[in-house]
């Protein structure tokens, strides 16, 4: 039998779930779901809808910028830099100082926090 291209996909959810209880188990306290996002209830505060848009829309702009750019900005760092080639390295310098202006951009500036 050929195996599909895609039998990756539920070995990796099996991992995040797994890897994620994983943790809740071993971290010790206590632990249960939340809704509870801090600075953006804080700030913005849309209740769980809002929340759920405001995600999913981020999902639509992550999905937009990996298929723009042929990968995902892990990818191109990790194999880039164990590569060691320079457009990787350029690469995760660049999405890394983009993260960083533009979380202080919305944080500091936008929302005063």
């Amino acid at each position: 039998a050929l195996v599909s291209s895609h039998s990756w996909r539920l070995p990796i959810l099996l991992g995040l779930i797994g890897g994620g209880a994983l943790s809740a188990i071993l971290g010790g306290g206590t632990w249960s779901p939340t809704w509870d996002l801090g600075v953006f209830d804080a700030v913005i505060g849309w209740g769980p809808v809002g929340k759920v848009l405001w995600m999913f829309g981020g999902g639509l702009l992550i999905g937009f910028g990996t298929r723009m750019a042929g990968g995902c900005t892990s990818g191109h760092g990790i194999f880039g830099i164990s590569n060691m080639e320079l457009s990787g390295i350029v690469t995760a310098i660049c999405f890394m100082a983009a993260g960083m202006v533009t979380t202080n951009l919305i944080y500091r500036v936008i929302l005063g926090v």
